[in-house]
This record gives C-alpha cells, structure tokens and sequence, in this order.
C-alpha cells in the first residue's frame, strides 16, 4: 500500500485540473490525508500581546481549527451591518467527527463581550450548541479539551488519529 503526503495529494489535485487552494485542500481531506501540523516554533504557547488587534487574532484561531480539520464560515462584522448584534464570529464543523460550535473571537489583552454577545453565548449554551471564546491561546486551549491536539513541551500540536478514529 502506498501511503501519500499531503503535499503529494495535492499534486496530484493539480495535475487533474484542480488549481483552488480551498478546492486542493477539500481534495487531499477526501483522500483521507490532513495538512501537516503548523510548525511548532510558530504557535509555541508566548505571553498575551496587547497590540494584536481581533482581526489578527480571528485568523490564528481560524487556523488552529483549521489544522484539527475544521471547515470555518467567518460572520465578524467589522461595520456595521444588517447582521444581529450578538452572532459570533465563527461558526466552526468538524464534521467527520460531529463537532460545531459558535466562536468569539477576541483580543489577547482587553477583549470584552458586548452586552449581545453575552446573550448570544447564553442562549447558545442553554441550546447545548456548541460555543468557545478568547484568543489563539484559548482555541488551542478548547482544542485540547476536546482531544484535536495536545502539547508536547508547551507546544501545541495536532493529535495524530489512526484512520478509523475519524
């Protein structure tokens, strides 16, 4: 049997025509192969950084699901919008393992829940939806707990699951 890696799927993508990233990515999932976890000297566990503003932040959380195999549909509003004060920033599906929530994106230092934010996460929890909130620290905190990844040295790494572990 002939194991490939990710890189290697998605080769393979491209020679058959395939040239979205997202679509290459979505091709390499299907065959059963994740990305490689991020490098290890790039999400090593640092001090909260005042200056990192929520939008920074909203994408080191979107990848650090993204690594574990989440699909992610960003709804933060940076205006505003016709859209509901309150709703969260992302909704995140693991879906081979049947796992969404909602996600609050906020910053290392100083990040506060609007009053509609606060009601949105109640109803959210009262429903037993699932729901998480904070920055890339507290994601990768949310993704441990619930065994997509673990530390090793105060690292933060994806948990290798065999193929009939989803």
């Amino acid at each position: 049997m002939t194991v490939f890696t990710y890189d290697e799927i998605k080769e393979q993508g491209r020679r058959l025509g395939i040239t979205d990233p997202d679509r290459l990515e979505e091709f390499a999932r299907r065959a059963g192969v994740a990305p490689p976890a991020p490098d290890p000297a790039q999400v090593r566990r640092a001090e909260r950084d005042a200056r990192v503003l929520e939008n920074k932040e909203q994408l080191e959380v979107r990848k650090r699901f993204h690594v574990c195999g989440f699909e992610s549909w960003n709804l933060s509003q940076a205006r505003r919008s016709k859209q509901t004060p309150g709703l969260a920033d992302l909704w995140l599906m693991h879906v081979e393992r049947g796992v969404a929530l909602w996600w609050e994106t906020k910053r290392q230092v100083g990040g506060k829940h609007s009053p509609a934010q606060l009601r949105f996460a109640a109803g959210v929890r009262a429903c037993k939806v699932g729901y998480g909130t904070g920055d890339r620290h507290d994601a990768e905190d949310w993704l441990i707990a619930h065994g997509f990844a673990h530390r090793v040295g105060g690292v933060f790494e994806l948990l290798k699951r065999g193929p009939h572990h989803g």
